[in-house]
């Protein structure tokens, strides 16, 4: 169906000024649910919608090229889940290309919007974001910074929200995404550029938690109704894989199928057998990218902590052999959970004798109060809030460039690392 152009270009008129039809109130726990609709599994073809739209029990997507309004087409949900969450397909699209999409209703009772660009394949140059750690509904200005910066995506490295749930209920975990999603600043993040998203353990479970959560079953069911995710590749947990140009992005899940703190050192996984086997393959393949970018919610270099990769020696001893064997020199990390910014250069986090070291990017803390943990890293840990790092890739079909940028709220670089691959 063709969209009047007037009424598209009124719309798309609202997003370049940041605004949100139908009112992105205060997330402090709205007494009704606020509509909210990000995107994200974008690919150079196809990308997800999912919405949450309370003020109609029909709603469908209007989706343009930027440049060309008037080609704008009317999606109907591909799916509708328990807790009214809208699932739109989008397919056919134009590879490198800016879209526009309206959330709306046949009545017109209520209108979102948002833009999203699909990727070029090939050797291409791009910006992402990437952090973890708010809390609950956060409005903090470090949301609007990001936005401004205009990332191709943003990376959200975990907790999310700090609900800590601890029942195996998903309509609580649906509450949660409401709250975050009823923030203005988020909001309007999450409709500027695409989402991809891997949890840890306070928008999984409680504190440090594992597979024993007892909302296990419920998480993982209101992860795959209200994310707009890549295809996961399990049934366990929520890890993920997709591609930018030559850069492969491995999402992996370390709270589903770890094993709890019981478990003697040697012999205990954060990843679990499936994972960990999909995991390899993918480290396996690394020849095949210019850069692969490892999102790991919890950090890699430290020793005797329970709760991160020092408290899993084995297991990641394991990794580090796996990626000497296989001559794998083009891994970057990023990380989360601890609430701060950290760069490590390779040098301090080889953990086999002779293993290749690599960069580790650590991004952290959105809205929360400063910590440190692990290290130690090559530059200086930075604990705080309203942080978030940034990284740019230039490829132009040799050696990849990456610049790593750790930034405050107010998008001042507080540490930066470049290296090539």
């Amino acid at each position: 169906m063709r969209i009047p152009r007037r009424s598209f270009l009124k719309g798309t008129a609202s997003l370049a000024a940041g605004a949100a039809l139908d009112g992105c109130a205060a997330a402090s726990r709205p007494a009704r649910v606020t509509p909210w609709v990000w995107c994200g599994a974008v690919t150079a073809r196809t990308a997800l919608v999912k919405a949450r739209a309370p003020f109609s029990e029909r709603p469908y997507l209007w989706v343009a090229p930027l440049r060309d309004a008037m080609g704008a087409r009317e999606l109907a949900p591909a799916a509708v889940g328990p807790h009214g969450v809208a699932t739109f397909a989008l397919e056919g699209l134009e590879p490198g290309t800016d879209y526009l999409y309206a959330l709306r209703d046949r009545a017109r009772a209520g209108e979102l919007l948002g833009r999203f660009k699909t990727f070029t394949p090939g050797p291409t140059s791009f910006r992402f974001s990437t952090a973890s750690c708010a809390r609950t509904g956060s409005s903090h200005a470090v949301f609007d910074t990001i936005r401004k910066r205009k990332p191709a995506f943003f990376l959200h490295l975990g907790d999310l929200h700090y609900e800590n749930i601890d029942a195996n209920d998903p309509a609580v975990f649906a509450r949660a995404f409401d709250l975050v999603l009823s923030s203005p600043s988020q909001s309007e993040l999450y409709r500027s550029c695409p989402i991809a998203y891997t949890w840890d353990d306070h928008d999984y479970g409680p504190n440090n938690s594992d597979r024993g959560a007892p909302g296990r079953l419920a998480a993982l069911a209101a992860y795959r109704e209200h994310v707009p995710h890549y295809p996961l590749a399990g049934t366990r947990t929520i890890h993920q894989a997709f591609t930018v140009g030559r850069v492969r992005f491995i999402l992996t899940d370390l709270r589903a199928d770890r094993d709890g703190p019981g478990v003697p050192f040697e012999t205990r996984t954060m990843l679990g057998p499936e994972q960990k086997a999909w995991l390899l393959a993918e480290l396996a393949e690394a020849g095949r990218y210019g850069l692969v970018v490892w999102a790991s919610s919890v950090g890699w270099i430290g020793d005797g902590g329970d709760d991160d990769w020092g408290g899993f020696p084995a297991e990641r001893a394991e990794i580090g052999r796996f990626l000497m064997e296989h001559g794998v020199k083009n891994l970057l990390m990023v990380s989360g959970d601890a609430h701060m910014l950290a760069i490590d250069d390779g040098s301090h986090n080889t953990m086999v004798d002779g293993g290749p070291g690599f960069p580790l990017f650590h991004a952290a803390a959105l809205d929360q109060k400063g910590s440190d943990k692990g290290g130690p890293f090559s530059h200086p840990q930075v604990p705080g809030g309203g942080q978030y790092g940034e990284v740019d890739i230039v490829d132009e079909g040799g050696r990849v460039q990456v610049t790593l940028t750790g930034r405050d709220h107010e998008a001042r670089a507080i540490m930066q690392h470049r290296f090539a691959v």
